[in-house]
């Protein structure tokens, strides 16, 4: 529902698809007489389809009433090597590509998961919110089968939070935006408490964040310490993790960079994120953070399953099982292979010595300034990404002495600050008076914030953006 029409169009026409299942018959409206004259099958779970379709539309209710005579002949048997699934790209560089995916590579991918994360098991509980285009909910969805652990889909991704309270999950999985607004959550919650409670709650996130460390380093924390951190858990942070559940026994965070202190922050509640990485091109994830082997920054130890290189300019190659062989229906895929079958990811990374990998960006996003800087932006957008006003931002500055941004406020918190006018926006170039406040609490953020960056890493400019960016907008 979240996809442009364009975009549904050119996945239904390139796959060739024959049976479409929707949410309502509405959904169908907008595709072409070409791809409704291809249907010989659809299902609408919601809605009643319209007379007209009746002889290939069918309700999900007709079909538990009165399902179809069919003997095991009408089911081929499928083997190892056949299609299981076609998984398509995002789109957000052109139109999105699609990935084949055998039986043999799915079971890969699950065996795999499954001997990373030991700890899921037939007790545990997971949510599926993310997008089923996500290959890595996707394989997690086939690990819950393995495993026999109980998997709950979200109707509404915007239901999450509700959900997880009535679920109360043990393992959960979310991209960085997710764990950005649930700490902009949390701290918000302990700013609205009472001035005691507040430094309570201070003085207990302290103690959490020396007992993590301690964790962290390997080291046993001394007894004095662990005293301290059970009456703050006992005062404070149990009841802040409750706001996951209260049965997480860690999380994880992938698609994207996590900034480091974002996990410090919650490993010193006592949630463990762990941060992984992979790429739609191979079932099997390349790398992932472990409960009882991580280290925040890094995106984990590679899979035993991938063979992983780095090539002289740091991009990060990988060869395995889970690889897919090329893109369906693309005959310009072998460029993306090395003569010897490593695929090229296109992330740039480093490996350190022992053996976590550390993504340093995209390398086709390195950004070269007329001065001769390269800059991997993502790092840099995680930076100003951790002000609570900032929504989106977005870094520019090919070819340019310096970076500028594209940012699009997060309106919820900008409109909480009161209006302070100690002189009066300039006349021209700043729309209204509130448009140049905002832009004065953006311009302090950014300096402020800036602090963290080399100078030539920060942004010395930016236009604010009246809409959110988002692929169904273009």
């Amino acid at each position: 529902r979240h996809a442009s029409p364009d975009h549904v169009e050119h996945v239904l026409r390139h796959s060739q698809a024959v049976c479409l299942l929707v949410d309502d018959p509405s959904r169908a409206e907008p595709l072409s007489e070409e791809i409704q004259g291809r249907l010989r099958f659809a299902v609408c779970f919601g809605g009643v389809p319209v007379a007209a379709d009746r002889a290939k539309w069918h309700t999900w209710g007709e079909l538990l009433d009165q399902p179809p005579a069919l003997d095991d002949s009408a089911f081929p048997t499928a083997q190892p090597e056949d299609p299981a699934t076609l998984i398509y790209t995002s789109g957000t560089t052109g139109p999105p590509k699609a990935i084949q995916y055998s039986h043999r590579q799915l079971v890969v991918a699950c065996d795999a998961i499954a001997g990373a994360y030991p700890q899921i098991g037939a007790e545990d509980s997971m949510l599926c919110w993310l997008p089923m285009a996500h290959l890595f909910q996707r394989m997690m969805n086939l690990v819950a089968v393995v495993r026999g652990t109980k998997i709950y889909f979200v109707e509404d991704p915007h239901d999450v939070m509700t959900a997880i309270q009535e679920v109360q999950p043990s393992v959960f999985i979310a991209v960085p935006r997710f764990y950005e607004r649930l700490h902009e959550g949390i701290r918000s919650r302990l700013a609205r408490m009472p001035r005691p409670w507040r430094g309570l709650a201070a003085a207990a996130l302290r103690t959490g964040g020396s007992w993590a460390r301690c964790r962290r380093s390997g080291g046993r924390a001394p007894l004095g310490l662990r005293w301290a951190r059970a009456l703050a858990d006992l005062a404070v942070l149990g009841r802040l993790r409750r706001v996951m559940g209260g049965r997480i026994k860690f999380m994880i965070t992938g698609s994207a960079p996590t900034p480091p202190w974002l996990l410090e922050f919650f490993h010193s509640l006592g949630l463990l994120v762990l941060e992984a990485y992979g790429v739609s091109e191979n079932t099997v994830p390349m790398a992932s953070n472990r409960p009882e082997d991580f280290r925040f920054g890094s995106v984990g130890k590679p899979f035993a399953e991938n063979e992983i290189r780095l090539a002289d300019d740091g991009e990060v190659l990988v060869r395995g099982p889970g690889v897919f062989a090329g893109y369906y229906r693309d005959d310009r895929q072998t460029a993306r292979f090395t003569p010897d079958g490593f695929y090229h990811t296109g992330d740039v990374g480093r490996l350190d010595a022992d053996g976590f990998l550390y993504l340093t960006g995209r390398k086709a996003e390195i950004i070269k300034t007329s001065t001769g800087r390269r800059i991997a932006p993502a790092q840099v957008e995680a930076v100003y990404a951790r002000s609570p006003y900032v929504n989106q931002v977005v870094v520019v500055g090919n070819g340019r002495k310096y970076l500028v941004g594209l940012v699009v406020p997060r309106r919820s918190e900008v409109d909480r600050e009161p209006a302070a006018r100690p002189e009066k926006p300039p006349e021209t170039g700043e729309g209204t008076a509130r448009q140049w406040e905002v832009r004065q609490l953006l311009s302090r953020q950014f300096e402020e914030l800036g602090r963290e960056l080399a100078p030539y890493e920060r942004i010395l400019n930016f236009a604010i953006l009246p809409e959110p960016l988002s692929l169904a907008r273009g």
